[in-house]
């Protein structure tokens, strides 16, 4: 087994506990999946410091991208740019050091630890002319909510209770789930069907932080607050009531 070992470094800013779990799952999961690694050692205090083993196959790629980076702290540029794992690596640093912590110290095995900050994000993209993120946060999940029109309710025997909900903004469908032990969710979903909702629950993320699903634990519906055209109120644009001559003095100078 080998180590890699992560220290992260908020500086004077305050970091929350889903920052601290964002940040290590960003970071040790552009490996792969989270249970090849195993903690020997963590410490909450600032600093962060994390220490996890893994096989040689997942320390290689992290070997060659504190090489490669080094490489680039110095002027040079790598032959090639950052690959697969490297370029996972590559968007964790940014988010991690876009998000929450000033910087990132990683030190895999025997090779020379490196410090990584939006500075170093930016100069190695433009060394490898890797200048947007190829995949910004991993598939993960965590508890956090999600707001949008409840559409579609499917209720088949021998199923959990499960519904759609349509974010306005970006259009996607986000499949909600309704555990077992909360049938009280389904009657909720009932009354809120073509209604805007706030879902509370454990959020699975794909790539580019596309949320792809939530086991719900509260289902609220948003009220929305509306006023009918002809009662907004009428706010002359000038003292005297008369916006022609208004907007004339304005092109006048």
């Amino acid at each position: 087994m080998r180590t890699v070992r992560f220290k992260l470094d908020p500086g004077p800013k305050s970091v929350t506990a889903d920052d601290v779990l964002r940040a290590m799952r960003t970071l040790l999961g552009a490996a792969g999946d989270l249970k090849d690694w195993m903690i020997q050692k963590l410490s909450l205090a600032s600093p962060l410091v994390i220490e996890a083993s893994c096989g040689p196959e997942i320390e290689k790629p992290y070997v060659a991208f504190v090489k490669k980076m080094a490489a680039i702290e110095q002027g040079k540029s790598p032959r090639s740019g950052f690959l697969g794992v490297q370029a996972r690596l590559l968007d964790s640093i940014d988010f991690v050091t876009a998000n929450a912590f000033l910087s990132v110290e990683i030190s895999p095995g025997s090779a020379k630890p490196i410090t990584l900050n939006q500075s170093a994000v930016k100069m190695a993209r433009q060394r490898t002319g890797q200048l947007s993120p190829s995949l910004m946060i991993h598939a993960r999940q965590q508890m956090g909510q999600l707001r949008g029109y409840l559409e579609q309710i499917t209720a088949r025997r021998g199923q959990n209770p499960r519904f759609l909900i349509r974010d306005r903004i970006t259009g996607d469908s986000i499949d909600c789930r309704i555990p077992d032990d909360a049938p009280h969710l389904f009657d909720a979903a009932m009354r809120s069907i073509r209604k805007r909702v706030t879902v509370t629950g454990l959020i699975a993320y794909g790539e580019r932080s596309r949320p792809t699903s939530i086991k719900a634990s509260l289902i609220e519906p948003i009220e929305e607050f509306v006023i009918p055209f002809d009662q907004l109120p009428k706010v002359a644009l000038t003292d005297d009531g008369k916006p022609v001559e208004y907007v004339r003095r304005l092109r006048d100078g």
